[in-house]
């Protein structure tokens, strides 16, 4: 992490204190960090958010989905429709 935050030290003050310093490479860099950070950085910060969510609920989803397969082999019996309707004779105890 040492080695990191040396280079961005070092990154920063190339930029700013020995490129900054010329005029139109000043600009030229205000331009492109308003162009990149505000324009295109921003509206993928949706996407980049749900796709990160979606990836939090998919992987334990498969998960669970494994540990459940394992019932569904057990079953010896599996539910079926039966469509078949019984029709009994009403008997008239009332009368």
């Amino acid at each position: 992490m040492g080695y990191i935050i040396t280079y961005v030290d070092w990154a920063n003050y190339t930029i700013t204190q020995e490129v900054g310093r010329c005029r139109p490479v000043a600009g030229t860099l205000d331009t492109a960090e308003t162009v990149i950070c505000l324009h295109v950085v921003e509206s993928l910060n949706a996407f980049w958010f749900s796709l990160g969510w979606c990836l939090i609920f998919f992987i334990p989803s498969i998960i669970f989905s494994i540990k459940l397969a394992k019932f569904y082999r057990r079953m010896k019996y599996s539910d079926s429709y039966n469509d078949t309707i019984t029709l009994g004779i009403i008997s008239s105890a009332s009368k």
